[in-house]
């Protein structure tokens, strides 16, 4: 290493020497003058994570010589000098360990894919993605082995199993892999601790977990922009049955921070919802009347999880149409009368709430559209009272989707994903098949390619 400064502007000679074993031993540092010889030995313990090597490191300097003298050594780290020096050198073994990391690994994975136990395939082109996913793997599966010598003893058939089981696990949930690692591969507590700063350091798992979230919802939106305007599906499409329940598991669809309370209650069954949240309000279980008699009903109701300020509420509430219905007057008048009872109940006075409520539908007749396009207000909003705390919008679906696109395409380009025709039907077909028209599922073709919608081309 040459000369290092240590504590006052020091400056000495330190060199650093690792010796790797192939069997098992105490890993130790020894400070040891210039020429080799042991003058101390200090226990490395956690202090270096090297999964799947054994070593003994020599660190030498004269200067710890003149400590040795002086009975100064003995104390280690609570000496500043020693603590400097073992720092120092610290990082540059830290160092060397990541380089035989990576020639470990390679030669390990070149072995794997000549006994074709190895669970990717070879492609001249990777997303960054696939990358990661196979990093990843390769850093879990080298040192599974090096914990686990009777693994090598495994035949090809076990062998190549349990690559495929970690394999899907990293792809489809990188959160399971550290149940994997523990219950099904059996590793010390302390070997999964090596294995989970490792993952922690080069932040793959997180990419990957971004990744999968993101394919997901591009692949909701293709398919949910199908689904409401395919012409079979939109006139058999519920909102009660089918729509409402699809949305249910979806409601970073209308805001991320949103999360989903309560559905296709009476409007009174949501205010009665919200009382506990609000602390114990008066016991009054009467319908929420909204004019001439009749009662609120709301299809979908989210509330916000987060309190802007102490003892204050923000609520969402969207009410579903479905694709059949065009928003006009009577549903905006109905939307605004929603929004008047539930703000004006007196279940809710002196509790400082702020409301929005959102219609949504496939389009807007013209009355809609100039009343959600005005010059004093942001597109959609058709309603705002400062007195009540209110704001009432309408929205087309194509905006609702087009928007929540727009947010996920920088995310999109970054991880190189592009949801296709098949991994847009398969998703809704997984996650919501029960809510699903039949017509939908049995089609084998969607109006529209799934590339140009990404891209902005459909509408």
């Amino acid at each position: 290493m040459g000369d290092v400064e240590i504590t006052n502007g020091k400056s000495i000679t330190l060199a650093v020497s690792v010796i790797e074993w192939k069997m098992q031993t105490e890993r130790v540092f020894h400070l040891c003058d210039s020429k080799g010889i042991s003058l101390y030995e200090y226990p490395i313990k956690q202090q270096i994570r090297a999964p799947g090597f054994n070593f003994t490191a020599y660190i030498k300097s004269e200067h710890f010589l003149e400590l040795d003298k002086k009975n100064e050594l003995g104390v280690g780290e609570l000496h500043p000098e020693v603590s400097d020096i073992l720092k120092i050198a610290r990082n540059k073994i830290k160092d060397h360990f990541r380089r035989r990391t990576h020639e470990n690994q390679s030669e390990i994975v070149e072995q794997w894919k000549k006994e074709q136990i190895y669970p990717y395939e070879d492609k001249i082109e990777l997303n960054p993605v696939e990358i990661a996913e196979r990093q990843v793997f390769d850093i879990l599966a080298v040192n599974v082995q090096s914990y686990l010598p009777e693994f090598e003893e495994k035949d090809k058939k076990s062998k190549k199993f349990t690559f495929r089981l970690l394999a899907q696990a990293i792809s489809d949930n990188p959160e399971s892999v550290q149940k994997i690692i523990s219950e099904v591969l059996g590793l010390k507590k302390e070997e999964q601790d090596d294995l989970a700063e490792l993952l922690e350091r080069t932040q793959l798992s997180s990419i990957i977990s971004s990744a999968k979230i993101v394919a997901n919802r591009l692949d909701f939106l293709v398919g949910l922009h199908n689904l409401i305007f395919d012409k079979d599906t939109n006139k058999t499409l519920l909102e009660r049955d089918q729509l409402h329940k699809i949305l249910e598991k979806e409601a970073w669809l209308f805001h991320e921070e949103f999360s989903l309370a309560g559905s296709e209650q009476r409007l009174e069954e949501v205010l009665n919802f919200h009382l506990d949240t609000l602390g114990k309000r008066e016991d009054d279980t009467d319908p929420v009347e909204v004019g001439e008699g009749r009662t609120g009903r709301i299809d979908l109701m989210f509330h916000k999880t987060i309190q802007p300020r102490i003892g204050e509420y923000d609520y969402l509430i969207v009410e579903l149409k479905r694709p059949s219905i065009k928003i006009n007057s009577n549903v905006l008048r109905q939307i605004e009368e929603y929004a008047i009872a539930v703000a004006n109940d007196p279940r809710f006075h002196g509790v400082p709430t702020r409301w929005t409520f959102i219609v949504v539908a496939n389009e807007l007749d013209n009355f809609a559209k100039e009343k959600a396009n005005q010059r004093d207000r942001p597109k959609g909003q058709v309603y705002n009272s400062a007195n009540l705390n209110i704001t009432v919008w309408a929205k087309e679906w194509a905006d609702v989707i087009n928007n929540s696109r727009s947010k996920l395409h920088f995310v999109n380009q970054q991880l190189d994903y592009e949801a296709d025709r098949e991994s847009a039907k398969e998703y809704l077909k997984k996650t919501h098949s029960k809510f699903i028209p039949d017509s939908y599922q049995e089609e084998s073709s969607m109006p529209r390619q799934a590339s140009d919608y990404l891209s902005g081309k459909a509408r």
